[in-house]
């Protein structure tokens, strides 16, 4: 039968187990919100760049195109163009927004068109602003070369002429095959919208349940952590100090008639909560060396009525501070006694007054000095 720790363990490691599961799925639920939020941004920006392209664009073919490409060889725009470069508000306040196409020929496309456009617009005005020029230049200029000037004035113009009819064939090529590859992208990322429901119809799924899985979880883990606790400590007694003391002896030579008595003295903290020993009365181990006598009757020996050779009290007075031990701690202490050989000694070790004054823990050992 599973024990409560490990029924408590099972618990929490279901519980983790199904956290861990709800936390992905909801960083999976918002990264694909996320993705699906700036995928529909990047369409609408798309969109929004197609229509701003064709409504400038038919609007200049209707009012200014005609008139451009009817302009003869060696000849000015002679006529105010009602554009600006101004015309392209959609590009210009979010251009940023093209960084997150995901077809490096389509962001090349709109750039390039986007500079073009700015470039012929910017032509236009310059044509629109040098037509007033010449028609202020001719009713003011005083000179007698006044002509002269006018066919210097004329000539920038032409050439702001061929300039604006080579901007203008390259446009009528370019534009229809970047509206023509904006349909295509924008049919690409639409048609998976079906797909791109399931999966976030998955997801969201996938996360109500990891939710409903973990409350109930929760809801288990609680009254089973309640008994969990009322077990270990009404039960168990893992409250309860529980202290262990062992002892082990040896010897090594001296002289000719004694031996040196090597006493091993191992204080253990075998609980769950910390035991201090404050020495004295506040808790202490005491050393004990008794000697068995070597004529005794046959039976068992009545090993609280044997002499004490030698004592050592307040063991753990010797401490400033005492012993702190903590749970599962394993101390070893070393005390040496010079003592006759050829006889049989019994080493015991108590440890008292760690809780209540009649607390108390011992252990012996007996060994046969040679």
């Amino acid at each position: 039968m599973a024990t409560a720790g490990e029924v408590a363990a099972w618990v929490q490691g279901v519980g983790s187990l199904l956290a861990v599961i709800a936390a992905v799925g909801v960083y999976a639920k918002q990264y694909q919100d996320k993705k699906a939020d700036d995928l529909e941004q990047t369409c609408a920006f798309v969109q929004a760049i197609k229509h701003e392209i064709s409504t400038v664009w038919n609007r200049h073919i209707g009012r200014i195109g005609t008139a451009l490409t009817h302009v003869p060889d060696g000849k000015h725009l002679d006529g105010l163009v009602p554009i600006t470069p101004n015309s392209l508000v959609t590009y210009s306040n979010a251009s940023a927004r093209v960084g997150h196409i995901n077809d490096e020929a389509l962001r090349t496309t709109i750039v390039s068109v986007y500079a073009m456009l700015r470039d012929y617009f910017s032509d236009l005005d310059l044509n629109n602003r040098l037509l007033a020029n010449i028609e202020h230049f001719r009713n003011t200029y005083p000179g007698e070369d006044i002509n002269q000037e006018m066919d210097r004035k004329r000539y920038a113009m032409v050439i702001l002429a061929r300039s604006m009819k080579k901007c203008h064939a390259q446009l009528q090529r370019d534009i229809p095959e970047l509206m023509a590859n904006i349909d295509a992208w924008l049919q690409r990322k639409q048609r998976p919208a079906t797909t791109g429901g399931i999966m976030r119809f998955d997801l969201e799924t996938f996360k109500t349940w990891a939710e409903l899985a973990l409350t109930c979880a929760s809801f288990i883990a609680l009254p089973v952590g309640g008994w969990w606790v009322y077990h270990n400590f009404s039960v168990e007694d893992t409250h309860e100090i529980n202290p262990n003391i062992s002892v082990t002896a040896e010897f090594k030579p001296y002289d000719d008639e004694r031996r040196l008595l090597i006493v091993h003295v191992r204080p253990k903290n075998v609980g769950k909560v910390p035991i201090e020993l404050d020495g004295g009365k506040n808790g202490d181990i005491e050393v004990q060396v008794k000697v068995i006598p070597s004529k005794m009757a046959d039976g068992p020996i009545n090993l609280d009525k044997l002499p004490v050779q030698y004592r050592v009290s307040n063991f753990v007075s010797r401490y400033q501070g005492g012993y702190i031990m903590e749970p599962g701690i394993d101390y070893e202490e070393v005390l040496t006694f010079v003592v006759p050989k050829d006889t049989t000694y019994l080493v015991n070790a108590e440890m008292a007054h760690f809780e209540v004054p009649d607390d108390e823990v011992d252990g012996s050992y007996v060994i046969k000095v040679d």
